[in-house]
């Protein structure tokens, strides 16, 4: 339980920092921040190490942002 509630604090943070990245590569439909479910399939999947790096080459990636 202490790991879902941790999940779940991240998932929220993660809403708010990365929820306009554009999808690509790593970040497609099933994968991404934009919503609460998908957003806690993404940390599970990263908690296991996978696709974690590829992350974050997109994140940093300035051009890839939507600005609202």
């Amino acid at each position: 339980s202490l790991f879902v509630l941790v999940l779940f604090i991240y998932a929220c943070v993660g809403i708010n920092l990365f929820s306009k990245i554009k999808l690509r590569d790593s970040l497609n439909d099933k994968f991404n921040f934009q919503t609460f479910g998908r957003s806690m399939l993404t940390l599970m999947r990263f908690s296991t190490g996978d696709g974690w790096s590829d992350f974050m080459f997109e994140a940093t990636e300035k051009e890839d942002c939507e600005v609202s």
